[in-house]
């Protein structure tokens, strides 16, 4: 397992949750909001907690927050924040949708990643880019892609194949769902 003295927790919360039709890190989840789950998700797991948005709403949660560097760049734009502002070697990302991952996942994932790979989450229906480790010294080549105006997180994985960890955890799939429209969210009520 990587040292958790070298990982940053980095909670993607800056969407503008248009499917939703409201703040999604804010929706109730067993009592406590998605993001507050996440939060105290990533505490064990890391030495470091930051919030990449700039809503204060989240004050409550007593972390860091950061503004994205680059606007209206989506779930890159955030991934490249937040391995601006780490102060350690690794970033471990977690969307604002994806209240039910464990710290036992994370422990999961980061037990099998490389300090120098990307490291992503997957299940027998999707690759998941929002859930795993994203090493800081990728941080030149992913300024490079946002500049040239690609957004996509896919796209940027696509072209650094050769720096990326694909596991497959489908044991962990319920773990793995996000809550993107109304839809998904009342089937937990």
């Amino acid at each position: 397992m990587l040292n958790i003295a070298n990982i940053t927790g980095a909670i993607l919360a800056g969407g503008k949750s248009s499917r939703m039709g409201e703040n999604k890190a804010l929706l109730h989840y067993s009592g406590k909001p998605f993001i507050q789950h996440i939060a105290e998700t990533l505490k064990p797991a890391c030495s470091h907690v930051i919030v990449i948005s700039d809503r204060h709403e989240y004050a409550f949660l007593d972390l860091p927050m950061y503004a994205d560097i680059i606007h209206d760049a989506g779930p890159l734009g955030g991934i490249h924040s937040a391995l601006t502002h780490a102060t350690t070697s690794m970033i471990f990302v977690l969307s604002c949708d994806t209240p039910f991952v464990t710290t036992a996942l994370v422990q999961e994932i980061l037990s099998q990643a490389h300090p120098d790979k990307i490291t992503i989450a997957k299940d027998d229906a999707n690759s998941h880019p929002l859930i795993g480790v994203y090493p800081k010294n990728i941080l030149a080549e992913l300024d490079s892609h946002l500049s040239n105006g690609n957004r996509s997180v896919y796209s940027f994985l696509h072209w650094h194949t050769d720096r990326l960890t694909t596991l497959d955890l489908n044991r962990f799939a319920d773990q793995l769902r996000n809550i993107n429209t109304k839809t998904d969210y009342d089937l937990l009520r």
